[in-house]
Order: C-alpha cells, then structure tokens, then sequence
C-alpha cells in the first residue's frame, strides 16, 4: 500500500497545537496502518518544498524526525518522474487544452503534474488531498483521491472529542433547573405541620365540618 501526501495534508499533520486537530488523529491512524502493512507514505519532493515555505523551525525537526521513519519516502522529480510529468502534459495537449480543463495559474498546474507524476513512478494507489486541482490532474492518470475529512478517525480520537465537548445550551438549561442543595434549598420548600403535608395540603385534606343537628 502506498499512499502520497500533498502540502495540506504535512501542515495539518505537523500541528501540535490545537488539541481539536482531527486531522492529525486521522494522518496518525493512516500512518500506523500503512507500517503495520509494510506500505509507505510518500511525501513528493514539490510537496516537501511548499511545506518548507510556511514552516518554522519546530516543524521543521518535526519533518526530519519523520523521514527517519522506514515508512515515509521523500521521492524526488527526477528522470523518470519528468518523463511521466511530459506525459501527462502531452496528454492535455492531445486534448486540445495544455490546461487540461483547470483554471488555475499555470504554475501552479505545472506543480500539480509533478506531484502526480512522482505519485505514478512511487506506484502509489491513491493521493490524499483536499484540493479540487490536484484532484482533477490524479484523476485523470487513474489514481484514487481521498480527502483529509474520509480518512478513518481512530475511536481514541472520536471518544476524546466526545469527552471535551461543551455542554450545550439545552443541557445546561435543565442543570440549572434542578433544585439546588443546600440551605437555599429548605427556602423553597413549603412548611409542614411536623405530618409531611404542607399547611395548604392539610387545609384540603381536612374534613368538612358536619351539619347541625337539629
């Protein structure tokens, strides 16, 4: 099983931050999946240099200590990737559009082919990506796109988020209706005669005074 990254995707996993990142829960989950199967994450050398771009310092030992990892292959644009790359591009050419349909600025496009090239060459099956342009370019050489949001979330992580929700509005609203406890408590309930009932109950319950006999 192999599977390629995009930049999204290392952003999202490199992110200690937020303890509401989802996203890193289900990068984690597909990780420890692909080394149980002997599979590898492939990270794209295109994709490794835009991560740089928007990373500081600590995530960037954050992606040195993940390369040393046996499941994880930076894979390179090299000869056999720009072979694939000039495929695709006479492909879209052959169409009759080098854009291939997108609308994006063509570096980007350009970017796009790269990665899914080296996707091809790695023999990855699938591409993990949220992004609609590099969805259309992998889709169209045959490789299966899933979103960051369809990977698997481990139940560790579903029961977490569970844990840590607010209490909402409704919930709070009936807590707050219970009757406190307490000496404010003895304030709200009615008196008694020492018989359980209050004073209006007993007035109720009292029987009705008999007629006069005559």
């Amino acid at each position: 099983m192999i599977v390629v990254l995009d930049t999204k995707c290392l952003i999202s996993w490199a992110r200690t931050d937020d303890p509401d990142n989802l996203d890193r829960d289900r990068l984690d989950h597909l990780f420890a999946n692909i080394s149980a199967a002997k599979g590898r994450v492939v990270l794209p050398a295109p994709v490794v240099a835009e991560f740089l771009v928007h990373s500081d310092l600590g995530t960037s030992d954050w992606l040195v200590a993940l390369e040393r990892k046996s499941s994880i292959v930076v894979a390179p644009f090299d000869r056999r990737a720009a072979l694939e790359c000039a495929l695709i591009d006479r492909a879209a050419l052959a169409s009759g559009n080098k854009r291939g349909g997108r609308k994006e600025a063509w570096q980007r496009i350009k970017i796009d082919r790269q990665i899914v090239a080296i996707a091809r060459v790695a023999g990855a099956v699938s591409i993990v990506t949220d992004d609609a342009g590099l969805t259309t370019t992998a889709r169209s050489v045959g490789l299966q796109v899933q979103s960051l949001s369809e990977l698997d979330l481990p139940d560790s992580a579903r029961q977490s988020k569970l844990d840590l929700q607010p209490m909402s509005d409704a919930v709070r609203a009936a807590d707050q209706a219970v009757a406190p406890v307490g000496p404010d408590a003895q304030r709200q309930i009615p008196a008694t005669n020492g018989g359980g009932l209050s004073s209006s109950a007993e007035a109720h319950l009292a029987p009705a005074p008999r007629a006069s006999e005559s």
